[in-house]
């Protein structure tokens, strides 16, 4: 309970429209850096009127799991699987074994967003 009041004023103070802004910037600079990666597909809305501050993508030559695993290493932290939503999967063509999920926010930069594009690169 004392966290949830701790966070509650800190949220308080906070420029959300400008929090959302810099979330869905760095969003929209990751799905650019990603189309530029052969096989790698992102998996959502395309145009920059997507509501939340989040993307999913898949590589047709990494699971989800190495991929964060592969993040991980490099101290960025992703989501990899079915993000409790395991029925969308199969409209979406990845319910072999999910997608990667970023999810940029006002603990997160956007170098560090970007960094993950960077993985990619090297995998």
């Amino acid at each position: 309970l004392f966290g949830l009041g701790t966070a509650l004023r800190w949220r308080v103070t906070q420029d959300r429209d400008a929090t959302r802004r810099s979330a869905l910037a760095a969003r929209d600079g990751l799905r650019a850096r990603l189309v530029e990666r052969v096989g790698l597909r992102c998996v959502g809305p395309s145009n920059g009127d997507a509501r939340l501050p989040i993307l999913s993508f898949v590589a047709e030559d990494l699971d989800p799991a190495e991929i964060g695993a592969l993040c991980d290493l490099a101290g960025l932290r992703v989501r990899s699987g079915f993000h409790c939503a395991p029925w969308i999967h199969r409209e979406l063509g990845t319910n072999a074994s999910g997608t990667v999920r970023v999810s940029p926010g006002p603990f997160v930069s956007a170098d560090e967003v970007l960094r993950v594009a960077s993985v990619l690169v090297r995998a």
